[in-house]
């Protein structure tokens, strides 16, 4: 089931998020991607994306963005909403 998966990062910044711009490329071709976006949220920053599925995300979050952090970062909260449709362009 398609999932939205919404990450708040306390304390993150514009500048952090785009240290971490190399993982957008390979991001495209994850098993499951469907869309990112992030910007600026109460506190931090909020990355929000579409998923085939949340095992989906959560194998690529474990494999490629956990060990992207800096050292210290906060580790971002992380939602899960079931979506019935996504459609897309």
């Amino acid at each position: 089931m398609p999932v939205l998966m919404t990450a708040h990062i306390p304390g993150g910044t514009k500048e952090m998020i785009e240290g971490m711009r190399p993982l957008l490329e390979p991001l495209r071709s994850a098993k499951g991607f469907v869309v990112h976006a992030n910007g600026p949220a109460p506190g931090g920053w909020r990355v929000t994306e579409v998923w085939d599925s949340q095992a989906d995300f959560e194998a690529w979050f474990e494999g490629n963005v956990k060990p992207a952090f800096p050292p210290g970062a906060p580790m971002p909260s992380i939602t899960f909403d079931e979506l019935n449709e996504v459609v897309t362009a």
